[in-house]
């Protein structure tokens, strides 16, 4: 994912601090197990669906895929918004040499949801500026996607409005603006076949219902002059948007990332730490599949350096009992211009909820080589550590937070949560200013 990552919303682990974080921002990762959007008795009933995200290629890609995974991603809370426009975005987009195979300014995500007794009500957008793809063969000033579905207490509608073009150029092609038909198909000579405005709809839109919109889907062709395997598929713009109206009996929550910071730290520096190799857990779960993501390297220089890290989502159910994980494992961690480094560092958050008794792990956890201040903190040493640093302010080592059995609160893992308390510190960071780095939460609840 480059350098650059998702902006910054924050959670904290401490139920003191994540009120603060939250007041006044948009917020992409909102525990989905909490109480926003929850449906008074009048209101229509059942869960919100959907998410939007940048760019995303698969797997025959390679190595690329991964700088290119669900840039600026943002999924919609089972329970929705509650009216709440939440947003994510990166700054800028880099990928290949020089960004030969993308390139790309602003890429902002947004979700909003309402509901009331007449209807519920979600839509998602993604909008990525100044893109270049391939070289300069797919150019365009913006490419907006929208997705949007309104739940009747009866039945439900979607349409994409707001979907558009902005001097969209393809190959030798004619500039296109504005609205193109859905699942419009255009020829690229030497890479494959491009559709526009890419529109799927699924479920019968009586009990559920789901519109996908991407606004660019390439497929390769064989003998690509890119030189990838046949078949790849590369996506830009991508919003979904759906609504179920029975949710299942149980509902699983968890997320987990590479590195985040608060507000505090500011837009820009939020924009370049960002939320590198997110990945969710969906309120229905993923019925034993493991979900994951991963970012080569994240750089902002003299603050925060990661080497590769990977994430995992994982839900399981069985007659008896239901089972949330997820983990982040994060290699070559260098922080604050050196004061802190580390070989790796694992963070792994475990629900269970079997009958009325819900268990939580930490197991996993930990760190490998792990140096503060120059000087080596043991393996051994307990989870919740916290070592002052001079001038600075504090880091909190395997901060681990284990709610009550009888509470629906997530399970939580930080691997390093370094907090700033003094002003005119040498990295000029605001006070307040909160950066975690490894990240894993799990919720299950009924």
């Amino acid at each position: 994912m480059h350098a650059q990552a998702g902006m910054l919303y924050v959670r904290s682990s401490r139920p003191g601090r994540w009120r603060q974080w939250l007041g006044g921002i948009a917020v992409a990762a909102l525990a989905l197990l909490g109480t926003a959007g929850t449906a008074s008795a009048a209101d229509v009933v059942g869960v919100f669906k959907g998410d939007a995200y940048g760019t995303l290629a698969d797997a025959k890609i390679g190595p690329l895929a991964t700088q290119l995974g669900k840039l600026a991603y943002l999924p919609c809370p089972c329970k929705g918004t509650n009216g709440q426009t939440r947003t994510n975005a990166i700054t800028n987009l880099s990928v290949g040499p020089g960004g030969s195979f993308a390139r790309a300014g602003a890429v902002v995500s947004t979700m909003r949801t309402t509901r009331s007794s007449i209807a519920a009500d979600i839509r998602g957008t993604n909008e990525i500026n100044g893109l270049n793809l391939f070289n300069g063969l797919i150019t365009a000033d913006a490419v907006k996607a929208v997705a949007h579905l309104n739940a009747g207490t009866a039945a439900m509608s979607a349409d994409s409005i707001g979907s558009t073009f902005v001097r969209l150029k393809i190959g030798s092609g004619a500039v296109i603006n504005g609205t193109v038909a859905a699942n419009t198909r255009v020829s690229l000579a030497g890479i494959g076949t491009v559709t526009l405005n890419k529109t799927s709809r699924t479920g019968n839109f009586t009990a559920s219902g789901k519109i996908t919109v991407e606004m660019i889907s390439v497929t390769l062709a064989a003998g690509n002059s890119l030189g990838l395997p046949a078949g790849a598929k590369v996506v830009v713009a991508h919003a979904a948007a759906g609504f179920v109206r029975t949710p299942a009996a149980t509902l699983v929550a968890g997320e987990a990332y590479a590195a985040k910071a608060n507000a505090t730290i500011g837009s820009a520096l939020a924009g370049r730490i960002g939320r590198a190799a997110y990945v969710t857990l969906p309120c229905e779960g993923s019925n034993g599949q493991t979900r994951t993501n991963n970012v080569n390297t994240l750089n902002v220089a003299g603050i925060l350096t990661l080497g590769t890290g990977v994430t995992t989502a994982k839900s399981t159910s069985t007659a008896a009992s239901t089972t949330a994980t997820t983990t982040a494992t994060i290699e070559s961690v260098n922080l604050l211009g050196g004061l802190i480094q580390a070989t790796a560092l694992k963070a792994v958050a475990q629900t269970t909820l079997a009958g009325s008794n819900r268990t939580r792990s930490v197991a996993g956890s930990g760190f490998g080589s792990l140096r503060v201040l120059g000087l080596p903190v043991a393996v051994s040493v307990a989870p919740n550590t916290r070592l002052n640093l001079p001038l600075i302010g504090y880091v909190v080592i395997n901060e681990q937070i284990l709610p009550a059995a009888s509470s629906s609160a997530r399970t939580v893992v930080n691997g390093l949560r370094i907090v700033v308390t003094l002003r005119g510190n040498p990295l000029n960071l605001p006070v307040g200013t909160e950066i975690v780095v490894a990240h894993a939460d799990a919720g299950v609840s009924r």
